[in-house]
Parts: structure tokens; C-alpha cells; sequence
């Protein structure tokens, strides 16, 4: 009988972002600067991870064919891809590559050195526009105990946070939602 090996699962994503609360948090990136509102930008409009994003390097954004190519061994399931750019992701990759060398990261900060963290300055951003739930135990706790208060129905889903540690964040659910979900 032949042997079959069992392939390894990456786990799935969890924590996604609604609409209104993604402009809000637009507003709130500007005010970091451009490698935070170009990062956000990207992992919003194409699902990318976190580290596929903070390991994106120069070479991989084809600004001719406006293209952004995840390479093999990097991605989720070990395959490559392309993503072809938004407008506004072409404006801020352009913005993010201009005067940087093929090797070098796409996202960096003011002072040159590449983002490699996330956890402070996405913990701040996301609590100040009431998200901070996703990331944040300070918060996630606030809003428990105001869902308690209100005697709402809890839903409890896991989050993963800026630096990939599962996190439990709650929402509000409506009075036919029970128990907790995964």
C-alpha cells in the first residue's frame, strides 16, 4: 500500500475589516506616513498578508505593466502570483519604489530601514477608530464589558494580529446569533 503524505494547512485568515471602518483607518495611515497608507492600501485591495507585504521588494512592482508579482516559496500555498494594480495602488507603489535599487523593500520608513513590525503603530491606529478589538486586549476587554453592560448577544471570532499572534476579538450580534463561532 502506497504512502501518501499529508500536506501541511496554513491556517486561514481571520479579522477582516469592513468598509467603513478601512476609510476610516485611510484617514488615520496618513498621518504615519507613506509606507503605512501604500502597505494598508495593498493588503486591503488585494489580500495580501503580512508577510507577503513586508517582504515585497522593488523588482517585484512592475510599474510598465502595473503588476505587483508575489514570487514562489513567499505566498500562502507556495505558488506565485500577480496582481494587477488599482490606480490608487499604482500611485502609492510608485511613490514607494522611486529612487530604490531592485533589492531593496518596498516599504520603508521615513528614515530608510525596512518596516519589519507592524504591532505599535497598527495597535494605535486601529484603536483610535474603534477597531482596536482586533488587536489590541485593552480594547478587546472595553468592548466586552460594554457588550456585558448593554446585555447584548456575544459573538466571539478569533483575529490575528500585527504580528500574526491569534488574538479573540468580539462583535455584537443580533438576537438570533448564538454561542460562538471560529
Amino acid at each position: 500500500m502506497p504512502i501518501i503524505p499529508i500536506c501541511a494547512e496554513n491556517p486561514a485568515r481571520t479579522g477582516f475589516l469592513e468598509d467603513a471602518k478601512y476609510w476610516e483607518l485611510a484617514r488615520k495611515r496618513n498621518k504615519v506616513g507613506l509606507w503605512l497608507r501604500a502597505l494598508l492600501t495593498v493588503a486591503y485591495s488585494f489580500a495580501f498578508r503580512k508577510g507577503e507585504l513586508l517582504s515585497l521588494r522593488v523588482r517585484q512592482v512592475d510599474l510598465a505593466s502595473r503588476e505587483i508579482h508575489l514570487e514562489a516559496g513567499r505566498t500562502k500555498n507556495g505558488e506565485a502570483r500577480t496582481a494587477p494594480m488599482t490606480d490608487e495602488v499604482s500611485t502609492l507603489l510608485t511613490a514607494c519604489v522611486i529612487g530604490k535599487k531592485p533589492d531593496d523593500f518596498v516599504f520603508t520608513r521615513r528614515d530608510g530601514t525596512p518596516v519589519q513590525s507592524l504591532l505599535k503603530v497598527w495597535t494605535s491606529v486601529c484603536c483610535a477608530v474603534g477597531v482596536g478589538r482586533l488587536v489590541c486586549r485593552s480594547c478587546y476587554a472595553e468592548a466586552k464589558q460594554k457588550a456585558k453592560e448593554s446585555r447584548e448577544q456575544i459573538v466571539i471570532r478569533p483575529a490575528v494580529d500585527a504580528k500574526g499572534s491569534v488574538q479573540r476579538a468580539e462583535r455584537g450580534g443580533s438576537e438570533g446569533s448564538k454561542g460562538t463561532s471560529a
